[in-house]
């Protein structure tokens, strides 16, 4: 009787430990510098990947290629020291070397509408669930982050190289938003 509860112990533990997702509590700020852009009349009414329609006019919206929908990111314009708070809301920028594009209001309340494009520091909390994820190969990385890998190594604290097949990585729950 004794070996049957061991054994049944022992499942469940191994259980626990080979689970794929574990949900994780965390909360912390991760920060980075790049290249913000703006984008207006062209898209303005436009359906959003998100599905949201595009109001150039709200200046609290911005694309960003590989952030979740409804991520609150904090944006400051170095230049100027001017910062804003936007959800995330649609894919982009397309550009290469562009980071961030936000709305046409967004980027005139940062000053940035002259220049067209700046570096910015964006500030992401990620004071929501996360779970645990099992890298199956390097094409399911490509799938889930597309190019950029960066905000997933900033959340698990390590560089986007060392990112492999078999390791256990913290994702938002909300991540399926952002493929």
């Amino acid at each position: 009787m004794k070996k049957m509860i061991w054994m049944v112990v022992v499942v469940i533990v191994v259980f626990i430990v080979t689970m794929k997702i574990t949900e994780y509590q965390k909360s912390r700020t991760h920060s980075y510098t790049t290249v913000a852009s703006w984008y207006g009349e062209f898209f303005h009414g436009k359906t959003t990947a998100s599905g949201e329609k595009y109001d150039m006019y709200d200046p609290f919206t911005a694309a960003h290629k590989t952030l979740p929908f409804k991520t609150k990111v904090k944006i400051t314009y170095l230049s100027n020291g001017k910062s804003i708070i936007v959800r995330i809301n649609d894919r982009g920028p397309y550009v290469p070397g562009r980071g961030i594009d936000l709305s046409y209001a967004g980027a005139k309340k940062l000053g940035l509408i002259e220049k067209g494009f700046d570096v910015v520091k964006i500030e992401i909390s990620t004071s929501e669930k996360f779970y645990f994820y099992r890298i199956k190969s390097k094409e399911t990385l490509w799938r889930l982050f597309g190019h950029d890998w960066s905000i997933i190594a900033k959340i698990n604290n390590i560089s986007p190289k060392k990112i492999k097949k078999g390791m256990r990585i913290l994702v938002p729950y909300d991540l399926d938003s952002a493929v």
